[in-house]
């Protein structure tokens, strides 16, 4: 995480001494460092806090023969011709006095390039609005990262609540196929119950048709000629009767007779009816039973089908509604999904041309790509894929635990550090021990790539912190190594000459 510091304005009490200078005029001090010279408040600030400038006092010839009665609380002034530093033994406490001889370079002695001073403002003022132009995008930055953060959230939200709907809208359609199966179902028994009804109405006038024939011929034998015209009567009755019947038939079956071709989906049914009258009996009883039953139904069942008919309309209605806002939605997802994962290619496309870079030049190959998952849509899936080797002949393999050592899996992680480092441009990096956990072979790896990349034009320069250095490395005349001593019983450079370390090549140390 970047972090950003800022000096804002503060009292004088940063030239406040530790010891007023007309305490110190004993020893020949006659004013402290930054009273000998002025600078703008903010370099004298800088020089007091870094430099101590405000408790360093000035002294004459008479400093050199009392220098050490000099307060603990000055552990650096001048005589005048010497530097006095005192110093304490972290581990015996000693005290020890250097005193140095000042010796002038003739540096003060040129003449001040007022025009040089002038450019030197101007590039300081210029670089301060550059800062504050940084700053100000950085932080623009950071608004942007944050409001992307609650979008992605939202977007995450939506495919959650789309899902959900997904499920009720194939919930319902399952439940809008069980009705209308339900429904074909009561169409096809209605049907084959009005059939029956009229069969059987058939039937019941057949017999008493024929009951009616038997009480007539015994009255014919009293009155044949009444007879005769009762049944010529009854006849055209009958007649009238069965042609009215046969409408009403015609009309249950779509107005057609077996004799037509459109009767043939009620022809399987009017087969089925038995040719005799006892079959014709039996088949009557039970359409009368299945018409008992029926019968049975109140007011109130009828209502609840029409209730569920009703609700069944509005069911269809709602998943005609639903299937319009999931292709709305879809559609804003699609264009949702290009506009972030379009430039999230093309970071990752430059990443990964930045890290197989790093990696050619180690003599290996690398690469870097996103994993995507099974499902392109399911964006907690999305990852970074690493795959590396270090070997020729051998195919990329990506990076884990198994297949590579815990110093190749450092080699990788490290380059893929510098790769994103070199995204943004800085005036300067630190690397802190990024060598640590690593084999000689690999650190030397790590080592040539750090020192290539910084000697490369316009690259940032770098702090490299690291316990220990690799004997018979390759250094850069642009390189300086410093060599940090701390303890009571370190030996001095004769004994282990730290020299040939690194001058054999060059190297400033």
């Amino acid at each position: 995480m970047a972090r950003l510091y800022s000096i804002g304005p503060a009292s004088t009490d940063y030239k406040k001494p530790k010891i007023p200078i007309e305490h110190l005029r004993k020893f020949g001090f006659g004013a402290y460092v930054n009273f000998l010279f002025t600078a703008p408040e903010p370099i004298m600030r800088y020089l007091c806090q870094t430099y101590k400038l405000h408790n360093i006092p000035i002294g004459d010839s008479s400093t050199n023969d009392c220098y050490g009665s000099v307060p603990d609380q000055l552990p650096v002034f001048f005589s005048d011709r010497s530097r006095f530093s005192i110093n304490y033994s972290k581990y015996s406490r000693e005290k020890s006095t250097r005193q140095d001889l000042i010796r002038g370079d003739g540096g003060l002695s040129l003449s001040l390039d007022s025009i040089a001073l002038e450019n030197i403002k101007g590039l300081y003022e210029k670089t301060k609005r550059e800062l504050e132009y940084l700053e100000s995008q950085l932080s623009n930055y950071d608004i942007q990262i944050e409001k992307n953060d609650d979008e992605l959230k939202l977007h995450k939200n939506a495919i959650k609540e789309i899902r959900t709907q997904t499920q009720q809208a194939d919930t319902m359609g399952v439940l809008q196929d069980s009705i209308n199966s339900c429904f074909k179902e009561l169409a096809l028994s209605m049907t084959q119950n009005a059939i029956n009804s009229v069969n059987v109405e058939v039937s019941r006038q057949k017999v008493e048709y024929f009951d009616n024939q038997i009480v007539d011929l015994r009255r014919l034998m009293e009155e044949a000629g009444e007879t005769l015209n009762l049944v010529v009567d009854r006849y055209n009755a009958a007649m009238q009767a069965a042609k009215a019947q046969l409408q009403k038939a015609k009309s249950l079956s779509n107005g057609f007779t077996p004799a037509d071709d459109g009767f043939d989906k009620f022809r399987h049914r009017a087969k089925s009816l038995g040719d005799n009258i006892e079959q014709l009996s039996a088949e009557k009883e039970n359409i009368n039973s299945r018409i008992a039953c029926l019968n049975t139904a109140d007011d109130t069942e009828i209502k609840e089908y029409e209730d569920r008919k009703n609700r069944i309309e509005k069911l269809g209605q709602n998943i005609d509604t639903i299937n319009s806002d999931i292709n709305k939605v879809s559609s804003k997802m699609e264009r949702l999904h290009e506009a972030w994962l379009t430039p999230l290619n093309d970071l990752i496309a430059e990443i990964n041309l930045k890290f197989g870079s790093a990696f050619e030049r180690m003599g290996c190959a690398g690469e870097v790509g996103i994993c995507q998952g099974d499902d392109e849509k399911n964006y907690e899936d999305y990852g970074i894929s690493i795959k590396v080797t270090y070997r020729n002949g051998e195919l990329l393999q990506e990076l884990n635990a198994v297949v590579q050592s815990g110093g190749e899996r450092a080699v990788a992680t490290a380059a893929f550090m510098l790769a994103l480092q070199e995204l943004t441009p800085v005036p300067f990096r630190c690397v802190d021990e990024i060598n640590q956990g690593m084999d000689a072979n690999n650190e030397r790896r790590i080592f040539e790539l750090i020192v290539e990349t910084t000697g490369q034009q316009n690259s940032a320069q770098y702090f490299l912190i690291t316990p220990k250095l690799v004997p018979n490395l390759t250094y850069s005349r642009q390189l300086v190594v410093q060599i940090v001593h701390n303890g009571l019983f370190i030996e001095p450079d004769r004994k282990w000459s730290y020299s040939k370390l690194c001058n054999s090549q060059g190297v400033h140390i």
